[in-house]
């Protein structure tokens, strides 16, 4: 149990410090004024025999009043000594100065998020024309790599030429859009890197960006979707090859298993945010076929997740009347929950209907 994440505590803490700060400079000032009065008094009464003890008292009070922040520090470590409480009271402070009210605390670290899907709702009608003119430029690029690979007789060719439409990307842009898929998915999870590099093509072709895919990533705010993209540490990362060659097959190959309007993912028991409900991670609660699913334990159960049904509540509002997205897949048995906003299927389907 980490105390310094503890919601409730952390707004006792957070007004308990305030109040403190207020008194400890507030009180001496008061004790101060009473000392002066008393001297003053003595000097119109000089039989006055308490003078000496009342100031004394005054100043222990001063004294104590400046100590009170280190005996409430070592009133926690004692409790971390007596429990099995981790406790780490600058930790505890700087999380409890963080948040104004319960909002900041589950979303101010993703604002930004919710920012670029205000964005995103914005650039609809622009997005559809963007979409025909990048799928004019890349039709040459599409019918030379049919024509080099006419010959070959592997399935994987096939399916190459089938499932998607090829982005040409140097190694080096390769290499660092395969980053973004590992810190996402994890080092051991090539299916999930690949649907991870599915997501970041849809999420490009959905967004009606002009440039390229890796101008898209991490040249314009588009990319701070992405956690190290955001934290600029993308490249902090050990590049596995054999995630290297799936992302590759999805963006460089055009080889994809997901529909292009799958848009979102998000985790549960991840990370030390947490929902206005307690449970860690994004994830909040889930809605299935009119049940209702808000434990961890029911949340990390994927027999309760089903393909175009279950509703996704996260900490992040899609816009202001829709606070969900919609569940298609779990692509490996590592990989998050992935799936699409109602509004960005819309707009696939109006792209593709146009």
């Amino acid at each position: 149990m980490d105390l310094c994440e503890n919601v409730p505590f952390l707004y006792v803490l957070r007004y308990a410090t305030i109040f403190i700060s207020i008194m400890r400079f507030l009180i001496p000032i008061v004790l101060i004024i009473k000392i002066a009065f008393d001297l003053y008094k003595n000097m119109l009464n000089t039989d006055d025999k308490d003078l000496k003890e009342k100031v004394t008292q005054r100043l222990l009070a001063c004294v104590f009043i400046f100590l009170v922040p280190t005996l409430v520090d070592l009133f926690l470590v004692l409790i971390q000594n007596v429990s099995n409480m981790s406790i780490d009271y600058d930790e505890c402070k700087a999380n409890a100065s963080s948040i104004a009210d319960i909002k900041l605390l589950e979303e101010n670290a993703y604002g930004l998020k919710e920012k670029q899907e205000e964005d995103f709702a914005e650039s609809l009608e622009k997005g559809v024309e963007a979409q025909k003119r990048k799928q004019k430029e890349t039709s040459e690029n599409a019918k030379k790599l049919a024509e080099s690979t006419q010959n070959a007789t592997s399935e994987d060719s096939k399916v190459a030429i089938q499932n998607g439409t090829p982005i040409d990307l140097t190694d080096s842009e390769l290499t660092k859009i395969a980053k973004i898929c590992q810190k996402e998915q994890g080092s051991s999870n090539p299916k999930g890197a690949a649907a991870e590099a599915e997501l970041i093509v849809n999420k490009y072709n959905l967004s009606g960006y002009e440039g390229s895919l890796y101008k898209y990533v991490f040249e314009s705010d588009y990319g701070n979707w992405w956690h190290c993209v955001k934290k600029g540490n993308c490249d902090d990362t050990d590049l596995k090859d054999e995630i290297k060659e799936a992302v590759r097959k999805v963006i460089v190959e055009g080889v994809r298993n997901m529909p292009g309007y799958i848009n979102e993912h998000d985790c549960y028991d991840c990370n030390k945010s947490t929902c206005s409900n307690g449970n860690r991670g994004d994830i909040c609660s889930l809605l299935t076929n009119g049940t209702t699913y808000t434990t961890m334990s029911s949340i990390k159960n994927r027999s309760n997740y089903v393909q175009g049904e279950t509703k996704v509540y996260t900490k992040y509002k899609q816009d202001d009347k829709v606070k969900y997205w919609v569940f298609w897949s779990f692509p490996s048995d590592k990989s998050d929950p992935f799936g699409y906003t109602e509004r960005a299927k819309e707009k696939f389907d109006k792209m593709n209907i146009e």
